[in-house]
């Protein structure tokens, strides 16, 4: 029991760390939104308000008198307490939305949009509904004049003077009134609620095909928020018309009342829906937009985008013959493996989680011994994981294909190596079809058997005509992993990879692709070189154009490094534009978890960053040049 609270206690933690900077997005857009639309709709509510007095003018007039003074004199707008009022209101608002959003996405497996759209409608309401009243009531006592004599006609936008309200004089009719009136404006407002925040995200999901009247997907979704909530108010005005009639005439008959709605309903409706453009339309454009640029701040740069990896994994170390788990795998059957495992159901929705923080066109890394000792036992021997662990990966497969994510298999110890190989290849099988990779398995160079592992792959690939996955990288397991199984020098590791990449960008690895009688067919493969040597990637991109350009054979290639690590050679990369002006494919990757599930990849940065102080003279270097460029001209 004390072991799951402390999984839970640091699962907790690593969620909040993983979100903190969404949500600090999430703030920013929705306080960047609401000050951008709370001028015109503490314009609009004043003028609404002022003209509900009796001698008051039109609500056209009034709306334009105020339009032009706070043009004129803006300080006097913003420095009303109104303006905050309202600001405060839409602020609240949007911050709820996004926030919920967001945490429901990272904490529900699998991203249940109508879960989702539910829990932030039902949060939406909690805060905008209270905040609402209080912003009205707040208005009518400072811009309101004589409360007791507005006339129903006035607040609906009828011109025919009718007479005052009369109030009832009876306490339990009063207080039944008073119920009414708040339900119908409770109704109303939850309406709104829906058809401004929570609708459009389904809507725009049920219609995410392509639509050859609107091709772009961004135009069809603002369209859709703008438009939603103007649907809305079609349904929400008869509630906002019976509200104010059991406010104003509270014993009416339901004939009288029916005919004042009527009469009323025409010119509300259209007040309403125009309001509602500027506060949930426009508003919640704006507010999307703005999100998806807080969120996306590396794409912005030029990046694709990210790879985000789970940290969750058992690392075994050669010399102890031990893995880092509190079971050692020694005293694990396979055989005996309950049917519903807890290690690999904490990996998979662990997994899921950090698949929902990514979006279309990110990469999801997966290190597959998280799964526990069930797992790594397996693959140990070689194996494929349990049953549980497969329909976890199927189930991760599909919902990554569904939203256009790859998968990367990292590449682990090499005591569980070979059983790794053997699932992706499997996953490649099954998934990587129509010659795009869905799944790319990792291939260590600085292993002296990677060029037969990889030879098998491409046979493989060949007979059974998949799309072969092939992330490249030098490796990372040198302290943990047998050094004989590792190339001797650093050269030899640099040779192997530098003779994979360029083989493959040129089609011709060992046999495929070359000529002779026991040449074979060069497969399909999409290539990803995850490195951060310079020579190498910079060598290897410069090839592909070459290749481009002349009209030769190659294959599809994307860049990885770590977020944090070599920007250097990630912008170098970025800056060889093709003559089109199309930057190379360049990814970031990180890495989230609790601090002892990011122990083992800590470490094993440590040992990668021993060379940091030669790439850190590269910086300064360049660094340097750049400051004499723009201070000089040199």
């Amino acid at each position: 029991m004390s072991q799951q609270l402390m999984q839970s206690e640091k699962n907790t933690w690593a969620k909040g760390q993983a979100l903190a900077a969404v949500l600090a997005g999430d703030v920013a857009a929705a306080t960047i939104s609401a000050t951008a639309i709370s001028p015109i709709l503490t314009v609009i509510d004043r003028s609404v308000v002022e003209n509900a007095a009796p001698a008051n003018q039109s609500l056209l007039s009034t709306l334009r008198t105020n339009i032009l003074n706070s043009v004129r004199r803006p300080r006097l707008l913003f420095a009303t307490k109104p303006f905050l009022y309202m600001w405060t209101l839409y602020a609240a608002t949007y911050t709820t939305a996004n926030a919920v959003e967001s945490i429901g996405t990272a904490l529900t497996a699998g991203a249940d949009r109508i879960l989702i759209s539910s829990i932030t409608f039902i949060s939406t309401c909690l805060v905008n509904v209270p905040l609402g009243v209080w912003k009205d009531v707040r208005f009518v006592q400072t811009y309101g004049r004589s409360v007791e004599q507005v006339k129903f006609s006035k607040m609906v936008g009828n011109t025919t003077p009718v007479a005052s309200p009369t109030r009832s004089n009876s306490p339990a009719r009063a207080t039944r009134s008073s119920r009414t009136v708040a339900a119908t404006f409770l109704f109303r407002d939850a309406i709104t609620i829906f058809g401004s925040i929570s609708l459009p995200p389904m809507l725009s999901s049920a219609v995410s095909a392509p639509d050859p009247l609107v091709p772009d997907p961004s135009t069809k979704n603002a369209a859709i928020q703008i438009f939603t909530p103007v649907l809305s108010q079609v349904v929400a005005t008869p509630l906002h018309l019976l509200g104010l009639d059991f406010y104003t005439s509270p014993e009416g008959s339901s004939a009288e009342r029916t005919q004042r709605i009527k009469s009323a309903l025409l010119p509300t409706t259209a007040i309403r829906c125009a309001r509602i453009i500027p506060a949930f339309g426009v508003g919640m454009v704006m507010n999307t937009w703005l999100r998806d640029c807080f969120h996306g701040q590396l794409k912005d740069l030029g990046f694709k985008g990210v790879i985000l990896t789970y940290a969750k994994e058992m690392v075994f170390d050669h010399k102890n013959e031990s893995a880092n788990h509190h079971t050692s795998d020694k005293f694990v059957d396979t055989k005996a493996v309950p049917a519903h495992n807890t290690d690999i159901e904490a990996w998979r929705a662990g997994t899921l989680r950090t698949l929902d923080l990514i979006s279309e066109g990110d990469i999801l890394a997966l290190k597959t011994t998280g799964g526990g000792p069930a797992v790594s036992m397996a693959f140990s021997k070689g194996e494929l994981p349990p049953q549980q662990m497969l329909d976890a990966l199927n189930e991760i497969a599909n919902k990554c294909k569904e939203r256009n994510v790859q998968i990367i298999v990292d590449a682990e110890s090499q005591h569980w190596q070979k059983g790794i190989a053997r699932t992706s290849l499997e996953l490649m099988r099954k998934f990587n079809r129509d010659g795009k990779a869905v799944i790319y398995n990792t291939y260590q160079a600085y292993l002296k058997d990677t060029s037969d592992v990889l030879a098998y792959h491409m046979a493989e690939a060949e007979r059974d005509g998949f799309t072969l996955g092939l992330k490249l990288v030098r490796g990372a397991y040198i302290l943990s992993d047998n050094r004989s199984l590792i190339h001797d020098t650093k050269e030899d590791t640099d040779n192997a990879y530098n003779t994979i990449a360029q083989g493959a960008l040129r089609q011709q690895i060992g046999i495929f692709g070359a000529s002779g009688p026991s040449a074979r067919p060069f497969p399909s493969v999409n290539l990803f070189l995850a490195s951060h040597n310079r020579e190498s990637v910079l060598s290897a991109h410069r090839l592909y154009r070459q290749r481009l350009e002349a009209g030769l054979p190659t294959v599809p290639v994307a860049y990885g490094q770590l977020h944090g690590m070599s920007d250097e050679v990630s912008f170098s990369l970025l800056a060889e534009k093709s003559e089109s002006g199309k930057a190379p494919e360049v990814l970031k990757c990180t890495t989230w978890g609790s601090m002892g599930e990011c122990v083992g990849y800590l470490l094993r940065r440590a040992v990668e960053n021993r060379d940091a102080v030669l790439r850190t003279k590269d910086e300064f270097t360049a660094l340097r040049k750049e400051v004499k460029r723009r201070f000089f001209w040199a």
